[in-house]
């Protein structure tokens, strides 16, 4: 019964307790130009790496895919043929 007691104060608590002051809500840092050109340039920059990365995953995706299907049509043939059996 005391573990169920403690384990209920413990989960009735806030898990932040900043979370519960609504009102002292942070204001924004103005940042300089500077820093905003930068920071744009680095988002850019790893949007083009992701992209890129994209693609090449894409290309390896598709060369399997048709390598797959070729080794289907090969098989099924086969099986038509009566060289395989179905397993």
């Amino acid at each position: 019964m005391a573990g169920f007691s403690l384990l209920f104060l413990l989960l009735s608590q806030p898990a932040h307790p900043q979370a519960s002051r609504g009102a002292q809500a942070r204001r924004p840092v103005a940042a300089s130009p500077s820093e905003l050109n930068r920071a744009r340039s680095d988002v850019i920059e790893k949007i083009k790496e992701t992209r890129a990365g994209a693609e090449k995953l894409l290309a390896l995706h598709e060369a399997e895919r048709l390598r797959i299907a070729e080794v289907y049509d090969q098989r099924r043939e086969q099986y038509y043929q009566g060289l395989i059996a179905r397993s």
